[in-house]
């Protein structure tokens, strides 16, 4: 005889993805293949395309370092249109509906998608920032290395059959250029981040000095009044005493010739 709700018995709770440590201690290998020509790819010449090939790239070089439920939950993501920018996501990574659900639920695959999108993101400056601590606390370690070797490995034709069911078609024609592309394109992205970084801080200095430089002349101003204060009333003192000086004298005179 069947015990408890039969409703509750068949509902099956959804499974909280859990983060793991970074490099990850148990891969799934050979790795779920995702690929540029897949039926989630934007329509060509559409504004995400590029935004799609990267976070496409992003996934091929940490493939071999992520678990299966990150290859499977990375999937859904693209399958979901996160790489999709607009005008709000491209303020900054906060303004991504990931970013969100990256700090209610760290994992891998959630971070190395939005790295994707927000490289600066996983750079730690001078202190890491919450959002960084948080992370850190999740993972041990943000760097990102590129396993892309590996994972290219196993995209080779003797993968097996149920990889070749849920995966796109092998790689093949110009991926390897394509992927060089992007890389290059990085890279430049992440020199003119550092460059726009150095002007940002170099401005910072400009402007404290000229805050500074105004404060001194501020300062200047306020002394300069001062002494024109004592000055003034020196002066006054110095008037009034002869005014005085010079009544006394006259009034010695019309007594001499009274």
């Amino acid at each position: 005889m069947a015990t408890g709700n039969s409703q509750n018995d068949a509902t099956v709770s959804p499974v909280r993805l859990l983060p793991h440590d970074n490099p990850c201690p148990n891969p799934q290998l050979p790795p779920l293949m995702i690929e540029l020509d897949n039926p989630y790819v934007p329509q060509p010449g559409g504004r995400d395309q590029t935004s799609y090939a990267t976070v496409i790239h992003a996934y091929q070089t940490q493939a071999t370092n992520m678990t299966q439920l990150d290859q499977n939950e990375y999937l859904s993501l693209i399958k979901a249109s996160y790489f999709r920018m607009d005008c709000d996501t491209e303020r900054g990574p906060s303004h991504h509906p990931l970013y969100s659900k990256l700090q209610n639920e760290p994992t891998w695959a959630k971070f190395v998608f939005l790295s994707a999108l927000y490289p600066e993101i996983k750079r730690i400056k001078r202190q890491p920032t919450p959002f960084q601590q948080q992370m850190i606390s999740a993972f041990k370690c943000l760097r990102i290395e590129c396993y892309a070797e590996s994972y290219w490995f196993y995209s080779e034709p003797q993968r097996d059959d149920h990889h070749n069911e849920v995966l796109s078609s092998p790689s093949s024609g110009p991926h390897p250029d394509l992927l060089d592309a992007i890389s290059t394109m990085q890279n430049a992205i992440v020199k003119l981040d550092e460059k726009l970084t150095a002007t940002r801080e170099e401005m910072r200095q400009q402007r404290e000095q000229h805050e500074q430089h105004e404060k001194n002349m501020q300062n200047a101003i306020m002394r300069l009044d001062e002494k024109l204060d004592v000055i003034g009333e020196e002066m006054g003192q110095q008037r009034e005493e002869s005014k005085q000086k010079f009544k006394r004298e006259i009034e010695r005179i019309l007594q001499l010739y009274s």
